[in-house]
Parts: C-alpha cells; sequence; structure tokens
C-alpha cells in the first residue's frame, strides 16, 4: 500500500490541543513563507505546500482532530499515515473482503483507519469481516462506531481530550508572563505620564513641548514593548502579520494597512482591524487588547496635558497609536515560548 509516515502537527509547528483558531493562523503564516509562487528556487515548494494543506485539512475537521488527539496523547510515539488515494484503496480492501482474503482487509482498513479515523465506511466493512468470522460482539462494536461517527453533532462536548496530557515532544511551552518585564513597562509608562504632567516648555507642534511629544512617544513604544516581551501580548507577525488583498488585487500585511490609517485616526485602523477579521483572519483578543491599551495610555496623556483633551484624543493618539506599533513589532522576538509563538 503507498503511503507515508506523517504527523498534521508537526507539519503546521502546533503542539497537539491547539484549536480551530490557532490552527487557522498558523496555516496563514506558514502558507505566506511556504507558497511556491513566493519560493520559486525551491524545487521541494510545491510538495511542501500540498503537505501544508493536507495538515491544515486534517486538523480542521473537529472529528478528526478529536480523534487524532487521544491518538497521539494516549500513544507513546505513533506515527499516522495517509493513504495516496483513499477510495481507491478502500475499494481494495472491500475486493479483499469478496475474496475471502480477510486478514489482509483487516490489515488494510487499519492503515486506512490511521489515515482517516472517523471514516464510518471502514468500520462498516470492519463490521461484515468480523459478522463473516462470526465475532459478534467486534462485529457490534465496529456498527456501534460506524453509527457514532455518522452523527458527530451527537458526540458530547466531555469526549473531547483534555489538554493537560499533551506528551513531552508536543507540548509548546506555557506563556509564563515575565512579572519584571511588565513591572518595568507600567514603570516607564506611568514615569512618562508623570514627566508631561510636570513637564513645562516652550510648544512646538500646537500645544505640545518636544518633552511632552517624546514622553508620549517613550510611554507608547516601551509600553508596548514590555507588553509583549513580557508575554502579555501575542506575536506582531501572528497577530497582524498576515496579508490582506484589496479589491485590485495588492496584497500586503495587515500591519502596513493598520499603520497608514493610525496616521489618520486610530479609529479608522479599529475598524480597518474589523473589517479584516470579517474577511481575512479571526478575532484576536491580544489586537483588542492593545487597541485598549492604546486608548488609555491616549486617555492618560490627555490628563497630564491638562486642557487639551480633545487635541490630546484627535492628534495624541494617533502618535502613541504608531509608536505602540513599532514597540511591539521590536518586542515579539524577545517573547516567551516556542519559536512558532515568537
Amino acid at each position: 500500500m503507498a503511503r507515508e509516515s506523517f504527523d498534521p502537527y508537526r507539519v503546521l509547528g502546533l503542539p497537539v490541543g491547539a484549536n480551530q483558531r490557532e490552527i487557522r493562523r498558523r496555516y496563514r503564516q506558514l502558507a505566506r513563507k511556504l507558497h511556491p509562487d513566493v519560493r520559486l528556487e525551491s524545487e521541494k515548494a510545491h510538495d511542501q505546500f500540498i503537505e501544508l494543506r493536507r495538515a491544515y485539512e486534517m486538523l480542521m475537521d473537529d472529528t478528526m482532530r478529536a480523534r487524532l488527539e487521544e491518538q497521539l496523547l494516549e500513544a507513546p510515539a505513533e506515527d499516522i499515515t495517509v493513504v495516496d488515494d483513499f477510495d481507491v484503496e478502500l475499494a481494495q480492501a472491500q475486493d479483499l473482503v469478496e475474496r475471502g482474503y480477510y486478514v489482509e482487509a483487516k490489515g488494510q482498513c487499519a492503515d486506512l483507519l490511521r489515515a482517516r479515523p472517523a471514516e464510518p465506511r471502514i468500520f462498516d466493512l470492519l463490521a461484515r469481516v468480523y459478522d463473516i468470522e462470526g465475532n459478534d460482539l467486534l462485529q457490534k462494536r465496529m456498527e456501534q462506531e460506524a453509527e457514532r461517527l455518522r452523527a458527530p453533532a451527537e458526540r458530547p462536548p466531555a469526549a473531547r481530550v483534555s489538554h493537560v496530557g499533551y506528551r513531552d515532544i508536543y507540548q509548546a511551552e506555557p506563556i509564563r508572563k515575565r512579572p519584571l518585564v511588565l513591572a518595568t513597562g507600567a514603570l516607564a509608562v506611568a514615569g512618562c505620564v508623570l514627566a508631561v504632567r510636570l513637564g513645562s516648555g516652550e510648544p512646538v507642534i500646537s500645544e505640545f513641548s518636544l518633552t511632552e511629544i517624546a514622553a508620549g512617544i517613550a510611554a507608547a513604544l516601551i509600553g508596548a514593548f514590555c507588553a509583549v516581551a513580557g508575554g502579555l501580548l501575542g506575536s506582531f507577525d501572528e497577530e497582524i502579520g498576515g496579508m490582506v488583498s484589496d479589491s485590485r488585487g495588492v496584497t500586503a500585511p495587515m500591519w502596513l494597512y493598520l499603520m497608514t490609517a493610525g496616521v489618520v485616526s486610530v479609529g479608522l485602523a479599529l475598524i480597518f482591524y474589523l473589517i479584516f477579521t470579517l474577511l481575512e483572519s479571526g478575532f484576536s483578543r491580544d489586537v483588542m487588547g492593545f487597541f485598549a491599551g492604546v486608548i488609555a495610555l491616549t486617555f492618560a496623556m490627555a490628563w497630564a496635558h491638562a486642557g487639551a483633551l480633545v487635541l490630546v484624543l484627535l492628534f495624541g493618539a494617533n502618535l502613541v497609536f504608531l509608536s505602540a506599533l513599532i514597540g511591539w513589532a521590536l518586542g515579539s522576538p524577545l517573547r516567551p515560548g516556542q519559536w512558532w509563538q515568537k
């Protein structure tokens, strides 16, 4: 039988137990880097991209993903088998049964199950084999399994595998917060706000002095840098590095669109992001937390600059937002976690 050892979690660089949102985001991140149109010099690019797509399709199926989790978490180091043409090889197994080669048929069914563990037709065929062999107990179990797989909606949520028992080989290190880094960032931001509150100087842009402008930039830059380096924010590339296409087919990373919109208004950048979540990617609490942090810092700066609330909110927020984006990008390589979590 033509088959190959295949592990979708290894292909995507994800821990066992990753949810659909994590799988989708990781696939899009790798697809941008591994697409054959991007890697024209690589002879293996096409095959690697097909492998990536195969891993994604396997893990996006809820039932199959649950079976794979059970298999990988409970087995010591079991391989997943993927057949080249499932329907053809299933027909071969059925032909073996017709010709009376029951042992060979059961062996082929075992390979097919490792390739597609949630396929009820395999269990139907096994039930038929056990019926012929007179094994009523196994026949009944195979029939029950086939019926259960035909009605995945009836599967209780409790049947999902707990994430507590990750195998070490797949275990992603928990994103452990770095309190010292986070505290340093909070103190730096508080110091910048206090500097604006106590600062003085001749206005150079509208009502803002050079000290106040520098403090606002530093607070956003250092705050975002420490937030991601301390494990509070997700990876810059993973959260807002996805490629987005406009109506003309022009493709650019999401952060570039957000930065361009942020020059005009933070509100416009937020609207852009919400549109992207509907059209291109999943919603991210980290990105929304980033926007909330920018708005909170802007209000703090407005309070510190007493008397210019509207002016700060209209123009200072843009500067804070752009500076925070830069800080987020600079801090991402220092974020705790495995390479795929950076």
